[in-house]
């Protein structure tokens, strides 16, 4: 039997047609579809929560030749996306400069001020997230992450609101800044209400050399990618976003909290 050109896309229109169990392998493979090419068959019989048997099965109920086959069925569209993405101008720069910002990001990250971040984190009352603009995006999604791994964590994303209430903020808290430029009315009114408090401050931003980077007790500087349209810069938060992960993460980790990777 020959294994048929069966790409995700066409297993998702037979997926109505798969039993329940079949179903959830299937599921796990649409989402992980990369990571399933990195697995011989009793990994991905225990990733999917299955047996060798089962996926085995599976592959008859899909019409494609064993593992193998399988395995074939996934790479064909990953090597064709990762084709188009090379050939497409905007794709490949998207994809080079976001793979640039984490890699910059992590090459530069201090291991002893991201230690002494993650102890400062881990130790205190709560973390208080605070960015603008995009920067609050990203600050709400860190409080967000911190309260699903059960860390005492709330954001602001409106400097205003931030300065209002300040005074609720003290000295065990742990103050995390982000911001791209690291400066602005908008950061040194908020953050220096809070130094006069006594609250210790660890900034997230592209620019070490910015106000907010010379100010901080702690400062993790992240990739700098962006592009830029009419004098403004468009910025890629790729390196952001990591840091902010490895922290909340870390700080976990220093708590004692375990959570499952799929």
């Amino acid at each position: 039997m020959q294994t048929p050109n069966l790409s995700l896309d066409v297993l998702q229109e037979r997926y109505s047609e798969l039993s329940r169990v079949h179903k959830r392998i299937a599921r796990w493979l649409f989402e992980h579809p990369t990571k399933a090419l990195e697995l011989n068959l009793d990994e991905m019989a225990h990733a999917t929560d299955s047996s060798r048997s089962t996926i085995l099965r599976f592959c008859q109920a899909i019409d494609v030749e064993g593992f193998k086959g399988l395995k074939k069925m996934l790479a064909q569209p990953v090597t064709q996306s990762l084709q188009h993405v090379i050939d497409d101008d905007v794709l490949h720069w998207v994809y080079a400069s976001t793979e640039a910002a984490v890699r910059d990001t992590f090459l530069q990250l201090s291991a002893a001020v991201f230690d002494q971040v993650v102890a400062h984190c881990a130790q205190a009352r709560q973390i208080v997230w605070f960015g603008s603009l995009e920067s609050g995006f990203m600050a709400e999604g860190a409080a967000h992450k911190c309260s699903m791994l059960g860390i005492e964590s709330l954001a602001y994303s409106n400097y205003q609101a931030f300065q209002n209430n300040l005074r609720f903020t003290t000295s065990s808290d742990a103050l995390v800044v982000i911001s791209w430029g690291g400066d602005g009315e908008h950061i040194r009114r908020p953050v220096t209400r809070a130094m006069e408090q006594g609250v210790s401050i660890t900034a997230i931003t592209a620019r070490r050399m910015s106000w907010l980077g010379e100010v901080a007790d702690w400062t993790l500087v992240v990739g700098n990618q962006y592009a830029v349209h009419e004098g403004r810069e468009i910025t890629l938060r790729a390196g952001q976003e990591a840091i902010t992960n490895a922290l909340i993460f870390k700080v976990a980790a220093a708590r004692g909290i375990h959570w499952d990777v799929p």
